[in-house]
């Protein structure tokens, strides 16, 4: 119970998983359930004392949805399903939402009509194609996000499938949709989440992706809050291995379960202290898996600036504990036998002066100074002269890529984190890496050498300058501050 399997982590860190979201994601957020839902539609459809409100009171939730659309149009129906789900839109929590888009997946795939899921990427500036038709299968793409509705969106009332004849037309009206679901299906490990054993769209789904499927069954994972074990061998007899969770409402397991996801596959942040946990995650699993790694780094001051003992921890925030984490894992990489780093500084102290404390900046100096003597050796070292503009980066190897955006030039800290695993994306890092480390080399060689004397050579007249750079922010910081 409340484990989360291995195999479907691994997935996960080989982008290998399509999300299947139903209404449990929407309903913990903040939106209605189906029973609140054609509650209040039969209340607004129906007087009270009308005796079509008995028969309705009797019906089950499809055959309600199809009464309603008997006493009115589909179109009226669904008007009163937008106003009540825009009444709940102040209570909305994109917590749950904001845990999936955090995910490495490209493709989401709900039942639900609303657009939480689409808020999420929108607020957090991913673009993605949203799918619910087949004359826009053509937007799809195999290396961005989609999001396919399965059952339609209320921006489309036509889409919405709902009623009973909804459903029994569903799966006809789009047969490209289908194909190409199949196609995405058959090549990914599924993870269900938000569907109930009760819920009406759970024996739809799992058995339209039974259909897809065919003989080329992928794993199929559902999220289950306390089932019993009869529940989970019927399930299981059906192709769906369960993940259950055990809690005392399903808010607080589906909250359990992504914090645990969180911690191992989360590829976004957008805090400090997330952006840190997964530096630390990241770069713990190099050092445990990999040997003779090259580290590449932009940053003002890099890994080898944070000190491992701190006495006064005032001077370095509530991610202290953390950050040391981080940057004695980095160094422990980089003293395995045949690793090397490669470091670009951005030494601006206009932009320091708003982030750290003089004590606090001038203790990080002095350990970047200590540390670029001790691992002389196995680093190059270089000044670009100026702040970060945009981002910095954090490359191990051929494996991770961990990059720090801002979303405002003019903004102190960074916006977001993103991670990136493909190949093809740590190759193109490293290459755009290594441009800007050889063009900012040879600027730096330039200056060195109308200072140094030419019997010395190339690497040590750099070494030399940053050393005269950092020696002289130092002496700034003390005097001037």
């Amino acid at each position: 119970m409340n484990e989360i399997p291995l195999a479907l982590i691994n997935d996960f860190k080989k982008n290998n998983v399509v999300l299947f979201v139903g209404a449990g994601a929407s309903i913990n957020s903040g939106l209605p359930s189906w029973e609140r839902l054609l509650d209040s539609l039969g209340k607004r459809f129906l007087s009270l004392s009308d005796k079509r409100f008995e028969f309705y009171e009797s019906c089950d939730y499809l055959e309600k949805a199809q009464y309603l659309y008997d006493l009115s149009e589909k179109v009226t129906v669904l008007n009163e399903v937008k106003d009540i789900f825009s009444s709940s839109i102040s209570n909305i929590d994109l917590d749950i939402q904001n845990r999936i888009t955090s995910l490495p997946i490209d493709t989401v795939i709900t039942t639900n009509w609303d657009n939480l899921v689409e808020n999420s990427f929108e607020t957090r500036g991913i673009s993605f194609n949203k799918i619910w038709k087949d004359d826009q299968i053509s937007s799809t793409s195999f290396h961005g996000k989609n999001i396919i509705k399965l059952h339609g969106t209320l921006e489309d009332p036509d889409s919405i499938v709902f009623s009973e004849d909804d459903y029994n037309h569903s799966f006809n009206k789009n047969p490209l949709l289908e194909k190409y679901l199949s196609a995405v299906l058959s090549r990914s490990t599924i993870l269900m989440i938000g569907y109930s054993y009760s819920d009406i769209n759970f024996k739809v789904v799992s058995g339209f992706v039974n259909k897809c499927l065919g003989s080329n069954s992928k794993r199929i994972y559902t999220l289950q809050l306390n089932p019993n074990d009869e529940r989970v061998n019927y399930l299981e007899k059906r192709g769906l291995r369960c993940i259950n969770f055990t809690s005392d409402s399903f808010k607080n397991a589906i909250t359990d379960f992504f914090e645990k996801l969180q911690s191992s596959v989360s590829v976004y942040a957008d805090n400090s202290v997330d952006r840190l946990k997964i530096t630390y995650r990241e770069n713990s699993e190099i050092l445990h898996r990999y040997n003779d790694v090259t580290l590449r780094n932009m940053a003002a001051l890099g890994p080898l600036a944070t000190p491992l003992e701190i006495n006064d921890k005032s001077l370095f925030g509530i991610n202290t504990e953390l950050e040391i984490s981080c940057a004695k894992n980095w160094i422990s990489i980089l003293e395995k036998t045949n690793s090397r780093a490669k470091i670009i500084l951005c030494l601006n102290e206009v932009k320091a002066k708003a982030v750290f404390s003089k004590q606090g900046y001038i203790h990080r100096i002095e350990t970047l100074i200590n540390n670029l003597e001790k691992y002389k050796d196995k680093i190059e070292v270089i000044d670009s002269g100026s702040p970060l503009i945009m981002s910095n980066f954090d490359i191990y190897g051929d494996f991770v890529f961990l990059e720090n955006i801002k979303t405002n030039v003019n903004k102190l800290g960074y916006g977001y984190m993103k991670l990136h695993r493909m190949p093809s994306e740590v190759k193109s890092s490293i290459e755009v890496f290594d441009r800007m480390f050889d063009s900012i080399r040879n600027e730096n060689l330039t200056a060195a050498s109308e200072i140094y004397c030419s019997d010395i050579d190339d690497e040590q007249k750099l070494r030399f300058l940053i050393q005269s750079r950092l020696e002289t922010l130092l002496k700034r910081v003390k005097e001037e501050w």
